[in-house]
């Protein structure tokens, strides 16, 4: 009886470690992380720092195109999301991955941070830039549109505070429609040039010549031209009076 009891317990203690081993495998295999499920945009390279950041497009429309370069730097690369994969749709999250452009002097020590610029192209075919992105400040935020301006709406790291890039993006977009406008070219049309005309005077309502010039030294002045008629000699001047002397004797007076 003994011996029965015995067998019954090693058999039992050689059970119960299988059990547990199931169980548990069980438990690790049916956790899935949120992360393991969200697409990412970008890679880097093993052992090369890299910023992790999840962005969830709340633009209300589908990103067809997502890239980012440096400030410094002159074109965008080209597309990081590919040409299989399917849009960033409205309302789906997803994880950018950007090596990171801190430098330093070979010591670890951080001298400067450089800044980022994203490009959304959406399924329209529009366009949008996303001005100083702040990779090192955020962990996950909100890519959104207003006002014709796509922003970024993120908890900072550094206060905790909820940060909105709206603001920023505005002033931005209106500093460079200024910036169009200024330097739009200025079309201007040169009135045209009045044509001269010959100084003429009006004498009664009657329209005369202007003179070309006295002639001299006996010249004949030019006849006038056969179109226009020939002008009315002026009438002569009546001859002047002969005086009349005053005599006190009257008109019998004799003469001497």
């Amino acid at each position: 009886m003994k011996r029965i009891l015995l067998c019954g317990v090693l058999l039992c203690t050689l059970l119960l470690p299988l059990g547990g081993c199931g169980n548990g495998g069980g438990d690790t295999s049916s956790v899935v992380s949120e992360a393991d499920v969200m697409l990412t945009i970008g890679s880097v390279p093993a052992g090369t720092p890299a910023y992790r950041v999840e962005l969830k497009n709340e633009t209300g429309k589908a990103i067809t195109g997502l890239s980012v370069k440096k400030d410094s730097d002159g074109d965008f690369p080209e597309n990081m999301i590919p040409a299989d994969d399917p849009a960033f749709a409205p309302g789906e999250t997803r994880i950018l991955c950007c090596p990171a452009g801190d430098t330093d002097d070979g010591s670890g020590e951080k001298l400067t941070t450089v800044g980022y610029e994203l490009k959304l192209s959406f399924s329209e075919g529009e366009d949008l830039i996303l001005h100083g992105f702040p990779f090192s400040d955020l962990s996950e935020g909100e890519l959104r549109i207003e006002s014709g301006a796509a922003y970024l709406s993120y908890q900072s790291i550094a206060t905790g505070e909820t940060v909105s890039t709206l603001e920023a993006e505005l002033a931005i977009l209106r500093s460079e429609v200024s910036s169009d406008t200024a330097n739009a070219p200025v079309s201007s049309t040169a009135p045209a040039a009045e044509t001269p005309r010959a100084a003429t005077s009006s004498t009664g309502g009657t329209t005369s010549r202007a003179a070309t010039g006295k002639t001299t030294g006996g010249s004949a002045s030019p006849a006038p031209s056969a179109a226009e008629p020939a002008e009315p000699a002026a009438p002569a001047a009546p001859a002047a009076p002969s005086p009349q002397v005053d005599s006190c004797l009257g008109d019998d007076a004799l003469t001497w």
